[in-house]
């Protein structure tokens, strides 16, 4: 059987695109799909060692923040209560609200912790807006380890522009019934750490 050059090139073009089809589905394809699931693969381990760096820097920051948290914390529940007591007193004179009640730091223990106690304390006082509104300010930006924990601000007459204010703020301080190797690990003395 002999073609015609017509026939040899529609069967030279034919061979050829079966040929560039064949390439193109066996070789070309999959390299293509496994460079891009190669480039997946990078950017996926790249994203997460970013994420792991950003996490071990915010170590080291939280690191340094835990030291000064346990340098500023109180020993006992007694000193606790003597110095919460006291600083509220004082901001509450300094900032003319004219304190009812303070109570003496409520105890509640966190089983999951088994190193810290909270101590709650709850003030109500009456005052001008102005007085209450730095009274709130210095409980909030003190140096203390103190959180606002609820604070409820009522009017005391209509039309007046004293305040009735309840405040409870909590504290922490180290368990006094932790054993000798909580204490230290408390203070993070452990593994050569210093304060």
């Amino acid at each position: 059987m002999v073609l015609t050059p017509r026939e040899k090139n529609i069967a030279i073009g034919v061979g050829t695109l079966l040929g560039v089809l064949v390439v193109y589905f066996l070789i070309v394809k999959p390299y293509i799909g496994a460079l891009h699931d190669v480039t997946d693969a990078i950017e996926t381990a790249q994203a997460q060692h970013d994420r792991d760096y950003e996490v071990f820097k915010q170590r080291k920051a939280m690191d340094l923040e835990w030291k000064v948290i346990q340098a500023a914390m109180f020993d006992n529940q007694g000193d606790a209560r003597q110095e919460v007591r006291t600083e509220l007193d004082k901001w509450a004179a300094s900032c003319g609200i004219n304190q009812k009640q303070l109570n003496d730091g409520k105890v509640s223990r966190n089983k999951d912790n088994k190193d810290f106690d909270v101590l709650e304390f709850t003030f109500i006082g009456q005052g001008p807006q102005k007085f209450v509104a730095s009274f709130i300010y210095l409980c909030e930006t003190t140096d203390r380890l103190l959180r606002i924990e609820r604070i409820t601000v009522k009017p005391s007459k209509e039309g007046h522009d004293d305040l009735n204010l309840e405040l409870t703020v909590s504290t922490i301080c180290r368990r006094a019934d932790a054993t000798p190797a909580q204490r230290v690990a408390s203070y993070g003395l452990q593994r050569g750490n210093s304060l």
